[in-house]
């Protein structure tokens, strides 16, 4: 059996591991996204949010500038998910923002820890 996708429909791969997360379209030599699988939470939020900015940030962007108003958060351990919240947040950002696609158009191969 066998699938025909067009580029605009081709499946997205997302290997998930503990520390490092991978994710690219079907059929690609090499993954298009690798990142830190952390995401870093303000700590504090002020009364009046300011919505130019996210309450939290992905992957590996702010490890050069460790910022001590941010909590570190990992949501798998030991490749199993710890914190759904987080590993969705994680997830939606790999979709929208790396690899600018809508999650609903694409079929999706998501890996899992063997147990």
């Amino acid at each position: 059996m066998s699938f025909a996708y067009d580029d605009e429909t081709r499946p997205i791969v997302i290997d998930n591991g503990s520390s490092i997360i991978k994710a690219g379209f079907a059929g690609d030599d090499t993954p298009q996204v690798i990142l830190q699988n952390v995401i870093h939470h303000q700590r504090h939020t002020s009364l009046q949010p300011d919505t130019s900015h996210s309450d939290y940030f992905v992957g590996n962007k702010l490890f050069k500038d460790k910022d001590a108003s941010l909590n570190c958060s990992y949501p798998m351990e030991h490749g199993i998910v710890t914190n759904w919240d987080d590993m969705e947040k994680i997830w939606h950002h790999i979709f929208v923002s790396e690899l600018r696609v809508k999650p609903e158009e694409h079929p999706f191969l998501l890996t899992e820890a063997l147990l």
